[in-house]
């Protein structure tokens, strides 16, 4: 905990320092590609299970065709105090008209990954075949300077999957999971 909050700290006091250095113009994303390393701190508490901490990060890199809609895809390590999590999805995002040096945005997208959080951790290292997950998700961008904003973005991701040692042979029926949760990140979108 302590270390991702002076990691939080170090990068707002960078991007703070480059966003002095130049004055923001007007905002393009037409033909550029972004690269938008970010952080997400989960604290999960429950009735009737252990509580949980998660540190998520999320490595976009979104290609613009025009000023509004990018294609990408993403990468999101999952880590808990003993176990962690790896999600490819495929991205789009959908980025609405600048208000002064902000820019709202809507994603979703689809993938898969190795494991399903917060689900039960032992249950989880049961399944040898990926999950699905899809997500969909809002957010804003803060123009910084010329070719940095701050990020922050709110998404739903559901995972689902079966226990992959189900066969047509087993008299057993396959263990389901259909587990989903919201994530709030932040994080910088470096233009290039």
């Amino acid at each position: 905990m302590k270390n991702f909050i002076l990691f939080a700290a170090a990068l707002l006091l960078i991007t703070g320092m480059q966003a002095q250095e130049e004055k923001p113009a007007e905002l393009s994303l037409k033909r550029k590609f972004e690269l938008s390393p970010a952080l997400s701190l989960q604290l999960i508490r429950g009735k009737g299970y252990e509580s949980m901490t998660m540190l998520s990060v999320p490595v976009r890199g979104i290609y613009f065709f025009n000023d509004h809609f990018g294609l990408g895809n993403e990468v999101l390590a999952t880590i808990t105090e003993d176990d962690y999590g790896v999600i490819f999805a495929g991205r789009t995002e959908y980025c609405f008209s600048p208000a002064g040096y902000t820019l709202p945005f809507i994603s979703a997208g689809a993938g898969f990954s190795n494991g399903a959080f917060p689900v039960d951790r032992t249950a989880a290292k049961i399944y040898s075949t990926p999950l699905a997950v899809v997500f969909i998700g809002t957010g804003v961008k803060s123009l910084l300077n010329n070719s940095m904003l701050f990020r922050f973005d709110l998404q739903f991701r559901h995972f689902s999957g079966n226990d992959g040692n189900y066969s047509l042979f087993s008299d057993s029926d396959p263990v389901k999971i259909r587990v989903g949760y919201l994530e709030c990140t932040f994080g910088v979108s470096i233009l290039l």
